[in-house]
């Protein structure tokens, strides 16, 4: 009866000095990413007036910056398209046989 009790003792303590560092590991980076994303939003909600008219100022211009962007992109199409027709062969392309 004794050694029974001594090796559940035993095994209790050897699980004890294993098993709570390896909880603790798993809970720190289960809960690091919960942590860090609840900071982030405590300080967009504390940020001041003058730096949420800046970022969205910011935003707009990105987003202007954009636009621009696309119309000139558009706007490359269109002429790569018409050089394309300029360099067909006169007949618009069709081979006489």
């Amino acid at each position: 009866m004794n050694d029974v009790l001594i090796s559940l003792m035993g095994f209790s303590l050897l699980g004890v000095l294993l098993g709570v560092p390896v909880i603790a590991l798993s809970l720190r980076f289960a809960l690091k990413p919960l942590v860090e994303a609840w900071v982030r939003l405590r300080e967009t909600q504390q940020a001041n007036p003058q730096e949420l008219a800046l970022m969205k100022q910011q935003l707009a211009l990105l987003s202007e910056r954009m636009e621009e962007m696309e119309q000139g992109l558009h706007q490359l199409k269109y002429v790569a398209e018409f050089d394309r027709e300029l360099n067909l062969p006169p007949g618009g392309g069709v081979q006489n046989r």
